[in-house]
C-alpha cells in the first residue's frame, strides 16, 4: 500500500521524495502538453518551442494548454501523491476535512482580504524596486530584471483575452489552477510536514520563502512572500487547505477580472507602480489586519468547537 509509506522517515527523506515527485511531475505533464498542443493546434517542434519562448507572436491557446498542464504537474500531482505517501489520513493532512464556519462570512471576509492585499503588495513592490542594489550584484540584477520581464511576457500573453470564453479559460489557468495546486503543495503538504519537525511559525515562514523563490520575480519577492505567509498562517489557524486557497484564487482572479472588465493594465501597475495614495493604502492595510484577525477568531471558535464534541 501507497498510503503512509513514508510517514515515518526522515524529514530529508520526505522533502526529497516530495521534490522527485514535483520533477516527475512537471516533465510528465509538460510534455503531455506539448504533445497535445502539436496534436489540436497542428504545430510542428520549432513552432512549439517558439510558442512558449515568444507566446506573444502567435499560439497563445498552446501555451494555455501547456501552462495549465505544467501547474496541475509540478504542484497538484506531487501534493496529492505526497500526501497519499506522507500520511495514513492524507485528506486530513492536507486539511480538506475542514471548513470554518460561518461559510458565508467567511467567503465575504477573504474577499476584502484579497482586495486589501493589493494595497500591501503594492507597498513591498516599491519598497523592493527602491532598495539600491550593490555594484558587484549589477550583472546579477540584470539577469533577474530580464527574467522578469519574460515572465511578464507571459502572463500579458496569457491575459489577452478577446472573448468570454477565453476569459473562463484564463480565469481557470491563471486563478483556479494556481489557486487549488499550489496551495496544496504548499500551504497541503510542504507546510505541515516541515511543522511535524520545526516551530509552527519556521514552518509558515519557510514554506512561504520558497514559494516566494519560485514565483521566480524578484522585484514581487517579498510581497509573494509575505502573502504566501498570510496564507500560511490561515492554514495553522483553521486547519483547513480550504481558506488560504480561496484566498489565493480571489488574489488571482481579480487580476483577471479588472484585465478583461476594465482594461487594467497589469504590466504598466507593475513597472510604474500604482497610483494609490498612502492614505487609501494605510486604510486597505488595516482593513486586511482587521480581516486576518477575524478569521483568527473564526477558525479558534470553529476549533474549539470540533475539539467539544
Amino acid at each position: 500500500m501507497i498510503k503512509g509509506i513514508l510517514a515515518q522517515s526522515s524529514l530529508a527523506q520526505q522533502l526529497l521524495s516530495l521534490f522527485a515527485l514535483a520533477l516527475f511531475g512537471s516533465i510528465l505533464f509538460s510534455s503531455i502538453g506539448l504533445v497535445l498542443a502539436m496534436v489540436l493546434f497542428d504545430l510542428g517542434k520549432e513552432e512549439i518551442l517558439a510558442a512558449l519562448s515568444s507566446p506573444n507572436l502567435g499560439h497563445r491557446d498552446a501555451f494555455k494548454l501547456v501552462q495549465g498542464l505544467s501547474t496541475l504537474g509540478t504542484f497538484l500531482f506531487p501534493a496529492i501523491a505526497g500526501a497519499l505517501m506522507l500520511s495514513e489520513k492524507p485528506k486530513e493532512f492536507l486539511g480538506l476535512k475542514k471548513f470554518t464556519q460561518p461559510i458565508w462570512l467567511v467567503i465575504i471576509v477573504l474577499a476584502i482580504c484579497s482586495y486589501s492585499m493589493g494595497a500591501l503588495s503594492d507597498l513591498l513592490y516599491r519598497f523592493s524596486a527602491g532598495v539600491p542594489m550593490p555594484e558587484f550584484l549589477a550583472s546579477w540584477r540584470e539577469g533577474l530584471e530580464k527574467n522578469q520581464g519574460f515572465m511578464l511576457e507571459q502572463y500579458q500573453s496569457i491575459l489577452s483575452m478577446q472573448s468570454p470564453l477565453e476569459f473562463v479559460v484564463v480565469l481557470i489557468i491563471m486563478a483556479l489552477f494556481p489557486a487549488v495546486a499550489e496551495e496544496s503543495l504548499f500551504r497541503g503538504v510542504l507546510q505541515p510536514l516541515l511543522g511535524k519537525h520545526l516551530n509552527k511559525h519556521a514552518a509558515i515562514w519557510i514554506t512561504a520563502l520558497i514559494f516566494g523563490l519560485l514565483h521566480n520575480q524578484y522585484l514581487a519577492f517579498l510581497s509573494i512572500t509575505i502573502l504566501g505567509a498570510l496564507m500560511g498562517y490561515l492554514r495553522e489557524w483553521t486547519q483547513s487547505l480550504w481558506i488560504p486557497t480561496i484566498l489565493h484564487f480571489f488574489n488571482n482572479a481579480t487580476i483577471v477580472v479588472m484585465v478583461y472588465f476594465f482594461n487594467y493594465d497589469y504590466s504598466a501597475a507593475l513597472n510604474e507602480g500604482q497610483d494609490i495614495s498612502i492614505l487609501e493604502n494605510l486604510g486597505l492595510i488595516t482593513f486586511l489586519a482587521l480581516s486576518m484577525a477575524l478569521l483568527y477568531e473564526l477558525g479558534k471558535r470553529d476549533l474549539a468547537k470540533s475539539e467539544s464534541k
